[in-house]
């Protein structure tokens, strides 16, 4: 599936009351926040909602502790060795909708015996020495807050939130009406998108698109919809909405230039379907996306 109409489908999915629904019950059975990041590791979702201030929050917040936390993050999406310890455990989960990665299911954060308050302590020291100006008190307070699992719970609730985790996700990404069930796609659907990948920067239209495969706007609308569920439109803006994504996480460049040179016609028009796709306004993206 071409990674675009799998990122469609993640947010049409993220926008479901099932699948929100889904995480309130991983959050539930685990005991722990649960997140659910994009694939560039921007959090999308957090159950519960409440403003608490967990540690792992903590550590995002002050200057000084943040850039671990962002580390160690990358690093697990990456599932490679993290380069800096933290004083929790977390489970990251990946999520795919057909084959493509498309984000992940977090799970943090808890303690294990293996994590004292000793060790926690030192941490805090550490991260002192370099200037993080975290009160004790507060670090202590919070850290006690994390939910403690003993060896042998560990390992059982290890094994049944996996399973639990993994039939989750089958079903959302099968039958469950969330997402639409493809097995492959036509070589109609496949031309189309070719063409669209190659000029979604210009002024491009479904019937431009139809004439360049060989069949009437009808009928490749009616098609495309019925394989992907999409509608072509909604599948156009996605694709100019994940490119300006690229180039707001990767330029300085002023939005309303990214959005104009990705076959956005009026800022408005831009702001509306970034909105709709990304649930936040490009601003905010950004901003976020410079906290990863």
């Amino acid at each position: 599936m071409p990674k675009t109409i799998a990122k469609a489908l993640l947010y049409r999915m993220l926008r479901s009351p099932g699948f929100r629904g889904q995480l309130e019950d991983l959050q539930h059975l685990s005991g722990t926040e649960c997140l659910f990041l994009d694939d560039f590791g921007v959090e999308c979702m957090r159950f519960p909602r409440s403003e608490s201030l967990p540690l792992r929050r903590l550590m995002e917040w002050f200057p000084g502790l943040s850039h671990r936390h962002a580390a160690v993050r990358q690093a697990q999406l990456a599932g490679s060795d993290a380069p800096y310890q933290l004083p929790w455990e977390e489970q990251v989960h990946g999520v795919q909708v057909g084959g493509e990665m498309v984000g992940y299911v977090v799970l943090s954060a808890w303690r294990t015996e293996a994590c004292t308050e000793q060790l926690s302590r030192s941490l805090w020291v550490e991260f002192a020495k370099e200037g993080a100006a975290v009160p004790w008190s507060m670090w202590q307070s919070e850290w006690l807050k994390l939910p403690e699992i003993h060896p042998r719970a560990y390992s059982a609730w290890q094994r049944l939130l996996r399973l639990q985790g993994k039939e989750v996700l089958r079903t959302l990404e099968s039958e469950t009406g969330v997402l639409p069930r493809i097995s492959e796609h036509s070589p109609l659907i496949q031309d189309a998108c070719h063409i669209v990948q190659e000029c979604y920067a210009d002024a491009l239209t479904l019937q431009e698109v139809a004439a360049g495969c060989g069949v009437s706007a009808e009928h490749l609308s009616r098609q495309f919809h019925a394989i992907t569920g999409l509608r072509f439109r909604e599948y156009l803006a996605e694709t100019r909405v994940q490119a300006v994504c690229q180039e707001l996480r990767t330029t300085r460049d002023s939005i309303s230039e990214i959005a104009g040179r990705n076959g956005f016609s009026t800022l408005s028009r831009f702001n509306r379907a970034f909105r709709s796709i990304t649930g936040a306004t490009p601003r905010d993206w950004r901003k976020r996306m410079g906290e990863v």
